[in-house]
C-alpha cells in the first residue's frame, strides 16, 4: 500500500528549500510565463542544432528550458547530465520538473531508487501538473485502503479535468463498469467519454 508520505530524509535535504516556497502567487505566474514563452521560442525551431543553440543561450536560468533539456537527455538515458538539468529546473520552484525527478526515483534510474522520494514529489506538484496527478493517482489506486482508492479517483478527476487523455479514459471504464468500489454512473461515463473525444489539449510543456 502507498502511503501518504514525504520525502525521505537524505532527499529532502536536497529538495526542502525550495519546497516551502512554493506559491501561487501573481509574481511567481508571471516570471513562470515569461520564461515559458521564452523556452517556447526556441520550441519552435524544427532544425535541431538551432533549436539547442537557443536553449543553450537561456539554459542556466530559464527553469522550463532545463526542464526540456533535462527531460530529453534522461529519455536519451543520459541520467547523470538529465538529473543535473532537472534539479535546477526544481530549485527554480518549477513544479513540472518533479514528474522526471520521481521517475528517476522510482525507477532508480542515475540514482538510488526511492520510492518514497518519488510519491512525495509526485504529491507536491499533484495540483498543478495534470501528468504527475494522473500517476500519483494510479499509485494510489494500487493500495487496498478505501480512503486511498478515494483519493486516487479524484486525482484521476484533476487530471482528466485538465485534459490528460489517460485520466479520462480510466473514468470511463471506473464509471461505466462500476470499479474500485465506486457506483455504476452511465452519465458519469458519458461525461468523461465525450470529454476524452472532444479535448484537443496538449501538454508540450517538457517537450524539446
Amino acid at each position: 500500500m502507498v502511503k501518504k508520505i514525504l520525502l525521505t530524509t537524505s532527499v529532502a535535504l536536497l529538495f526542502s528549500a525550495c519546497a516551502t516556497n512554493q506559491t501561487d502567487s501573481a509574481k511567481t505566474q508571471d516570471k513562470f510565463s515569461i520564461e515559458q514563452q521564452e523556452a517556447n521560442k526556441c520550441q519552435v525551431i524544427k532544425e535541431m542544432k538551432s533549436k539547442v543553440g537557443c536553449y543553450n543561450k537561456i539554459l542556466e536560468t530559464n527553469s522550463f528550458a532545463q526542464l526540456r533539456v533535462g527531460s530529453f537527455l534522461l529519455a536519451q538515458k543520459k541520467y547523470g547530465q538529465a538529473y543535473g538539468y532537472l534539479v535546477k529546473s526544481y530549485k527554480n520552484k518549477n513544479l513540472f520538473s518533479n514528474l522526471p525527478l520521481a521517475a528517476m526515483y522510482f525507477n532508480g534510474l542515475g540514482v538510488k531508487k526511492d520510492t518514497k522520494a518519488a510519491v512525495g514529489l509526485l504529491q507536491q506538484s499533484a495540483k498543478v501538473d495534470p501528468k504527475a496527478a494522473f500517476q500519483l493517482g494510479k499509485l494510489y489506486l494500487n493500495g487496498s485502503d478505501e480512503e486511498q482508492i478515494k483519493q486516487g479517483i479524484n486525482l484521476l478527476r484533476l487530471a482528466a479535468s485538465k485534459g490528460h487523455k489517460f485520466a479520462q479514459r480510466e473514468l470511463v471504464n471506473i464509471y461505466a463498469n462500476g470499479l474500485l468500489g465506486v457506483d455504476k454512473n452511465i452519465p458519469e461515463a458519458k461525461k468523461w467519454n465525450t470529454m476524452l473525444k472532444n479535448d484537443k489539449r496538449v501538454f508540450s510543456y517538457d517537450q524539446l
